[in-house]
C-alpha cells in the first residue's frame, strides 16, 4: 500500500481536462471544453476510495557504535528503539527495520 495525496491527483485530472490541443482535447474534454465523462469518473473513484488512519512519521538517527575500516563494516544503533544493525560498504538505511523510523533526524547538539 502507498499513501497518495488524493487532492493533488484530482488536480492532475482537472489539468488534463483543460488541455486544448491534439489528442488530449478529444480524450479529456467534450466539445464544450468541459470535463469528459472519463475524467469525471476518475475523480469520482478517487473521492470514493477508502481512506486509512496513517500514523505520524517517526524520526530518528543512526549512531555508529562500532566501525571496522578493514572489512568496511559498521554497526549502527537506532536512536528511537535501540535496535542495532550491521551495514557494509558505507550503506546507510533510510529507515529503521525495528521501529520504522525515518532516519532524517539531526543528532542532538552533535554530541553522539
Amino acid at each position: 500500500m502507498r499513501l497518495i495525496n488524493a487532492d493533488e491527483l484530482i488536480e492532475v485530472f482537472r489539468s488534463l481536462a483543460l488541455m486544448r490541443s491534439g489528442e488530449y482535447q478529444e480524450s479529456f474534454t467534450n466539445v464544450d471544453g468541459n470535463r469528459s465523462m472519463e475524467i469525471a469518473c476518475a475523480e469520482d473513484y478517487v473521492n470514493k476510495a477508502k481512506t486509512i488512519d496513517a500514523e505520524p512519521v517517526k524520526h530518528a538517527h543512526w549512531t555508529v557504535i562500532a566501525l571496522d575500516c578493514v572489512d568496511e563494516l559498521a554497526t549502527l544503533k537506532c536512536s528511537r528503539c535501540g535496535i542495532e544493525r550491521e551495514v557494509e560498504d558505507g550503506y546507510i538505511p533510510d529507515y529503521c527495520e525495528g521501529c520504522g523510523a525515518k532516519m532524517d533526524e539531526e543528532k542532538e547538539n552533535n554530541r553522539e
